[in-house]
Parts: structure tokens; sequence; C-alpha cells
């Protein structure tokens, strides 16, 4: 498997995951809350395929007392983020009837889950889903080993989110390891590693063959306001990173835009990092072809998905 290009690959459909969660909730930072605190509640339940069937369907989440609570603490370490701040989200999604706090820690209410903007983000999830599983298909690192299970005719998409949701967090875990656990530094990072090779990925020539540092020299320089718009963050926000970047040594500002640069990342670590996502991917891929996310989607939303903001050029 080209890890190089799987790393490309997911670090682009991780991004694009991100802002479809922005856009149900308004800002990042909640959504990455609300994803942590799901996939804590309910990741659980696919560790048996019963469970899987159970409560993979749109029209029947699992119930709030099959939810595995989680603490606030364990939450915003989870993240990275200050308690304070977290309290401030979670009194929001309280306020909106998405959270329920118990004895134990915050559960997502399933209720909340059959709203219609919810379920039109997650059979818009599963898409885009289908979409990463197409593009690593295309690239050739992945191959369909084992079809959808022979008794479904359309996809588990609550199994499919709870996949997606585990591997998209896994994969900031990755981010944050390398960004000394600053979540929003890291996805900037990675953001501005994405934009500058994406060039690369498209035609894999460069990507090929040992992982080896990728010289300034090939990489496309993005400008700030564009960089915001592929992470979903404000521009002042986006730019205070890339300068904390250049002052971290992995950043340089260039006429064109800014550039990522390897030179100061240790390749062993770059190596590891990108093992496990490899690893992570095939887990996915493999998960989402049982699942049945190549089905035809049958179910209509019942409300207008919120849409993907659009990618800003350069």
């Amino acid at each position: 498997m080209n890890r190089r290009l799987v790393g490309q690959l997911s670090s682009d459909y991780v991004l694009r995951w991100i802002r479809q969660s922005t856009a149900l909730f308004g800002d990042i930072t909640t959504a990455m809350i609300f994803a942590t605190i799901t996939q804590a509640n309910t990741a659980y339940l696919d560790q048996r395929p019963e469970g899987t069937r159970a409560w993979g369907t749109l029209q029947k989440p699992a119930p709030d007392d099959l939810r595995r609570p989680i603490t606030a603490h364990a939450a915003a370490a989870a993240l990275g983020l200050p308690r304070e701040t977290l309290r401030r989200k979670l009194n929001g999604l309280k306020a909106e009837g998405y959270i329920e706090e118990t004895p134990d820690g915050v559960i997502i209410r399933a209720e909340a889950m059959l709203q219609p903007r919810v379920i039109a983000t997650v059979i818009a999830n599963t898409e885009l889903a289908r979409d990463f599983c197409l593009r690593l298909q295309r690239a050739g690192v992945v191959s369909i080993d084992r079809p959808a299970s022979a008794d479904l005719d359309e996809p588990l998409h609550r199994a499919i989110g709870r996949a997606t949701n585990t591997f998209c967090l896994r994969f900031l875990e990755n981010v944050m390891a390398l960004s000394a656990g600053d979540l929003m530094l890291g996805l900037t990072a990675c953001a501005l590693e994405g934009a500058n090779i994406r060039r690369l990925a498209e035609s894999a020539t460069e990507l090929v063959g040992p992982i080896r540092t990728i010289p300034d020299s090939v990489r496309q320089p993005i400008t700030a306001v564009a960089l915001a718009g592929e992470i979903g963050l404000p521009r002042e926000t986006t730019r205070r990173h890339l300068h904390k970047l250049i002052g971290l040594g992995v950043c340089r500002a260039l006429p064109g835009g800014f550039i990522f640069t390897e030179a100061r990342f240790n390749p062993t670590r770059i190596a590891a990092s990108l093992g496990r996502t490899a690893a992570n991917v095939r887990q996915l891929h493999a998960t989402l072809i049982g699942v049945g996310v190549m089905l035809p989607i049958r179910a209509a939303p019942l409300a207008a998905a919120p849409p993907e903001p659009a990618l800003a050029p350069g």
C-alpha cells in the first residue's frame, strides 16, 4: 500500500468530514465535541455483529440506556480543549436538546439523533464515505475483499457513521501527536500539507515509492484565505496558526502563499504516523463495504442536508 498516497487521501477525506460536521453545528469545536461524545457512547456496539445490525439503521439509533457516558474531563482531554471551553460548548448542546448529563457523564440523546437535520447529515456522511472508498479503489490502494452482507438492501447508515467517526477521530489523534496536542494547529498543518501536494496526489507519481521528504520546490502554495476555507476556521484564526507554524519552522511564507515543510520533522515519526493511518484505512474500508456503503441509498432525507462549504480557490 502506498502510504504517502493513502495519507493524502485520508487527510482530504477527514477535512471534508469536518466541514460536513461543522455545517450542522456552526462551529468546528462543537462538531468535534459532538463526534467525541458519540464515539464514546456507541462505538462499542459494533464489537458484535448483532449490535451493528440492531442499531445500524436510520430509524433505530441506540437508545439512551445503551449509551456509555463520557465525562467532561475525558472529552476535554481527548480534544486537548480547556475545560472552560468544553463546558461552554456542552451548555450550548444541552440547550439545543442534543445531550443529557447523567451522574456518570454525558450522552447524546437518541431522540436528538432522529432530528431531520441530523438524519440528513447521517445520510450525507454515507455518501461522503462512499466517495472515499471509491477514491481509494481508483488509486489502487484497496480492493473490495468482501461484499456487503447478502441480506442488506441498503446501507446501515448509523453503523457507517460510527465507523467513520472512529476513523476520523483516530486520524485526529495522530494529528495532535504531531502538533504537541494542539488540535486546531495540527489541522492547519494537515490542511496546508494537503493543499500543497494535492496535485502530486492526483498524479500519484511523486508519492510512489519509499516514504521520503517532499521538497519545498514541488509544493504548491496556498493563501491564508483559501486555507481557512479548507479547514472551516475563521481567517484570522488560520493566519494566527500559520504564523505559529512559521515560528516552529514547519511553514514558509512565499509570494504565492504558504507551504508546509517537512525538514524539521523526524522521518521515522512521519513513517509511523502514515503506517497507523494505512492500517486504519484498511480496517475502515473493509467495515464500510461490509455494512453496505456501496448499496443504493433508498431512504430520502427528511430535511435538506447542511451544504458542505465550497472550497476557496487556490
